[in-house]
């Protein structure tokens, strides 16, 4: 089976997020999403971010904060630092339909649409091959790469996860810019802890 997924989506999906993006507004809640907030141990406490529309559930660091995106396929944007700084770790959430129904069985060819996806950033360079996952009871691929940050130039780097309910699509960007900054979240675990928070509803 060959899947038609939408072009304009692979154009939707841009790989520069929070760091310097300006099309993200300043913060403010989200009017669709509840958020509560539970202890965890080594690093404190995440805040669980609610999708009621699209079923999933994921946390993040409590005193990160949210941000809204022009976006509408963007359902949570979250930064470490006030993204005017282009420097420091952020979080994006996004859903697309592809009105395709993708599963285990098709996410081969599902690949050929999240390499495209992950191929259109500014200066992309793969630092391990995708690996296909399953990650809160969805099948998917994980992909870890570097790019270049259009504003400022600088090398940053993302872990990004494509995950399949249905049609949709839930695209999860662990971004860290520059490069150190993805180090430092990763070494403490952070991003972990936020990918293995990942549920559904």
């Amino acid at each position: 089976m060959v899947l038609a997924l939408p072009v304009v989506a692979a154009g939707a999906i841009t790989v520069g997020l929070v760091a310097g993006n300006r099309s993200v507004d300043p913060p403010k809640k989200a009017a669709s999403a509840t958020t509560s907030t539970s202890a965890l141990g080594n690093g404190g406490k995440l805040v669980e971010f609610r999708d009621d529309t699209h079923g999933f559930a994921i946390s993040y660091p409590e005193g990160w904060m949210k941000l809204a995106s022009a976006d509408a396929e963007v359902v949570l944007v979250v930064s470490d630092r006030d993204p005017a700084e282009g420097r420091g770790g952020s979080i994006l959430a996004r859903v697309v339909d592809t009105g395709v129904v993708i599963g285990p069985d098709t996410l081969g060819e599902a690949k050929k649409f999240t390499d495209q996806v992950v191929a259109s950033g500014q200066g992309v360079e793969l630092k391990a091959e995708p690996t296909q996952i399953n990650q809160g009871g969805l099948p998917g691929w994980l992909y870890f790469y570097t790019f270049t940050d259009p504003a400022s130039g600088a090398k940053g780097a993302h872990t990004h996860y494509f995950l399949f309910k249905d049609t949709l699509m839930i695209s999860l960007v662990f971004q860290g810019l520059p490069e150190d900054e993805f180090v430092r979240l990763a070494k403490g675990k952070l991003f972990d802890r936020v990918a293995n928070s990942f549920r559904l509803l």
